[in-house]
């Protein structure tokens, strides 16, 4: 039987063993371009699919989505770890449990944080939780539009990188029936908190804002007690960073619009995205998003 955890230190110490292991399984530099290449992808489709109005309001309501999906799984990785639930015995029910979790809640919120950030918020159902999301509004508010583009467009390829890196730590938790409830004994706030920390920890380096300069050190409690990284640029452009990779994400985006559908008319969204929350409209006759419930038509 595993031992319980008692210290906070052993959470940070589990994540590095779970990502060092998805590495052994799946190769470091495998994850790491997938886990760019997902995301530059998905941001080319959107700068190939919206222009003008229509793109920032994508991007605006995308950076919020991911980010709170991110979040979501980050909590539910947490719960496990503290209260041992749910227990899932297949492939199947883990994927379906990871989806309904990455996309449920933060359907739900995603139009309260946007309003925040576009109007302020005097009381809604998620006052308490708008803080993650007062620099896009401050930003918003002072910045010019070509910077608060760059900014969005960023938010979203950071945070899809931090939905996958999430979704991937979250089905390896829920596939460990032994780690079910091992941190029980710390509060869940912490757990949590912690939880995200290593996401974003893990997502600095397969996406290349970090580099390693050291291996992690820890002690018999795990705490970590050295591990050296290099920030590649406290205050990145991200093409500066990603700026090649994307070029090959739109040379994809365009194949992809030459093979399929054939480009979008100039200047307007395509009806087969829906506008609320960006996921694909599958039947051009839905009245209805599926996953949001936005009306498509009247």
């Amino acid at each position: 039987m595993t031992q319980p955890y008692y210290d906070i230190g052993q959470i940070r110490y589990l994540f590095e063993m779970l990502a060092l292991e998805l590495e052994k399984q799946h190769g470091y530099e495998q994850i790491s371009s997938t886990v760019r290449t997902t995301a530059l992808e998905w941001l080319a489709e959107k700068q190939r699919d919206y222009k003008g109005d229509a793109y920032l309001d994508q991007i605006e309501r995308n950076a919020v989505y991911l980010g709170e999906g991110t979040s979501a799984v980050s909590f539910a990785s947490a719960v496990y770890l503290c209260e041992g639930q749910p227990i899932l015995r297949s492939q199947d029910e883990i994927f379906h449990f990871v989806f309904e979790t990455r996309t449920e809640m933060p359907q739900a919120i995603m139009p309260f944080q946007v309003n925040f950030i576009r109007f302020g918020c005097n009381g809604c159902p998620v006052h308490d939780q708008h803080q993650r999301w007062a620099g896009l509004q401050r930003l918003r508010r002072m910045a010019n539009r070509a910077d608060y583009i760059e900014e969005l467009e960023f938010s979203c390829i950071y945070y899809q990188m931090t939905y996958l890196v999430g979704q991937s730590f979250l089905s390896t938790l829920l596939a460990n029936y032994d780690l079910a409830g091992i941190a029980a004994m710390i509060p869940l706030d912490q757990v949590f908190t912690v939880t995200e920390q290593c996401v974003r920890m893990r997502t600095d380096l397969w996406g290349g804002l970090k580099r390693l300069t050291s291996l992690p050190v820890f002690d018999k409690m795990g705490n970590l007690t050295g591990w050296e990284q290099q920030q590649i640029d406290p205050y990145p452009k991200w093409r500066d960073i990603w700026g090649k990779e994307f070029a090959k994400a739109e040379e994809q985006a365009q194949k992809q619009t030459l093979k399929g559908r054939g480009a979008a008319p100039h200047g307007s969204a395509p009806m087969n995205f829906c506008p609320q929350c960006g996921q694909p409209v599958m039947d051009q006759s839905d009245r209805f998003c599926r996953h949001c419930g936005h009306r498509l038509k009247g």
